[in-house]
């Protein structure tokens, strides 16, 4: 799990690795059973489950749940946990640092660098044609 900036809820947000949304899946499947054994797992015991839930998301409670058990974020629209998974961004943008709203992404739309790279004629993404701008400071 990592706090990135998520550009349909326009705010930083918990967002899954690739395991952690797994989890949340197998969980509209595995129920109750599976998050009380990922509670244990991950010693917490002071775990309150959803109080009531709006009917179209029934179904999916204990998928809320495990995002719930996973970040410690208050999420009640299952909606919204469908795109805070890391995978679904690029790179983080090394100019502003959200990340590119895409892995194909060009140019980062929140603060427009690699803008002026859009319109050459090489249309790798950004993170492909300039790797040095990507290199983390502390590698």
């Amino acid at each position: 799990m990592e706090i990135k900036w998520c550009w349909r809820c326009q705010m930083e947000i918990p967002m899954l690795d690739k395991e952690e949304f797994r989890l949340c899946r197998e969980a509209i499947k595995g129920g109750k059973k599976l998050v009380e054994e990922q509670r244990k797992n991950r010693n917490i015991e002071n775990y309150e489950w959803l109080g009531e839930i709006p009917k179209p998301y029934e179904r999916l409670r204990y998928f809320i749940d495990m995002y719930r058990l996973i970040t410690g974020f208050e999420e009640t629209n299952p909606n919204a946990i469908w795109h805070h998974v890391i995978d679904e961004y690029g790179e983080d943008c090394p100019n502003c640092k959200k990340p590119l709203r895409t892995k194909k992404a060009r140019y980062c739309v929140a603060c427009g660098f690699g803008k002026e790279d859009f319109t050459s004629a090489d249309t790798k993404p950004l993170v492909e044609r300039r790797p040095e701008l990507f290199i983390r400071k502390n590698e």
